[in-house]
């Protein structure tokens, strides 16, 4: 089904030419054209829109801000009945799936729970078995454990993966040994009796869960994309324990493009000022970030008391 676009600011076409934010609009359209009065008589454009998202919502968690952009959702190409192809082999962290990853890392936690840092690798020369064999346990006993978290595969200077973890592990129990104490188990003997396996090939720490810049820290860490450090082939982040993971409700401010605007510039410099690098948000893709939202929520109720619509 289409969707008519009765002025130009609800229509995602002609809106960012202009400078404003694309609205909601759900309303069939009946119109000659198939599409909004605009292209009434004529063929509608090559965009093939048919649905897409509010650039004006801002919505607060517990640890951090996002905005949701704008999103134009085109015609399928190809044949239909679905995909079609096979996919192709993974072999690096694109800038969608670092976004997703960051997304929920904001979005989801887990009360009761202790954060831990963890840092997982293997002694000696890559054996793919072996590091697949011991990804599978570490998940099985995991889970068995009563613990999730969020991985992220990266390669070390030697071409070894090397495993980032946020860990959630319910309060009172002993689930961090999985890590500190069940990986070294999976280990060959030969590869566990090598010198300074107990020191480098396990890191695992916890962290204050109400500070949010040790948080911000560890979910900028674990999404990094350096250069020397990507070409492993094969999933590069995934989630164990979903199902003990509670999604956040935010708080879900909706202003107009010129309070939006507002926000981000004023955002912006106070990150900057307090020491953090911050790049311009930008207005369509939407962004995250993980900052404390009694900064954030001062800001937008000072800014939708006094800032014009």
């Amino acid at each position: 089904m289409n969707y008519r676009c009765p002025s130009a600011q609800s229509c995602p076409v002609t809106a960012p030419a202009m400078g404003m934010t694309p609205a909601i609009d759900r309303t069939p359209c009946h119109g000659e054209g198939g599409g909004c009065a605009r292209f009434s008589g004529r063929a509608a454009p090559s965009l093939g829109m048919c649905a897409y998202g509010h650039g004006g919502y801002v919505q607060l968690y517990p640890n951090g801000v996002q905005q949701i952009g704008v999103k134009v959702v085109g015609k399928r190409r190809g044949r239909g009945g679905g995909g079609g192809g096979k996919r192709g082999e993974i072999s690096g962290l694109s800038m969608d799936a670092a976004r997703r990853m960051r997304v929920y890392l904001l979005t989801y936690n887990r009360p009761g729970c202790v954060i831990y840092n963890v840092s997982l690798t293997v002694p000696g020369e890559y054996d793919a078995e072996l590091w697949e064999r011991m990804i599978k346990r570490l998940r099985n006993d995991a889970i068995r454990a009563g613990v999730s978290y969020v991985y992220r595969i990266e390669l070390q200077k030697r071409k070894v993966p090397h495993l980032h973890v946020v860990a959630w592990v319910p309060d009172g129990t002993m689930g961090h040994r999985i890590f500190t104490e069940k990986w070294l188990e999976y280990l060959p003997d030969d590869r566990r009796n090598m010198q300074g396996v107990l020191m480098h090939c396990v890191v695992c720490r916890p962290g204050d869960k109400k500070n949010i810049e040790w948080y911000a820290y560890l979910v900028s860490h674990a999404c990094k994309k350096k250069v020397s450090q990507l070409g492993y082939k094969g999933k590069q982040w995934g989630i164990v324990g979903r199902n003990f993971m509670l999604k956040s409700r935010p708080q879900v401010y909706d202003f107009s493009n010129r309070q939006r605007l507002y926000f981000q510039r004023t955002l912006r410099k106070m990150i900057v000022k307090a020491g953090g690098k911050c790049k311009e948000f930008p207005a369509a893709a939407g962004y995250v970030r993980i900052i404390d939202p009694e900064r954030v929520r001062s800001l937008l109720d000072w800014m939708l008391k006094h800032v014009e619509k």
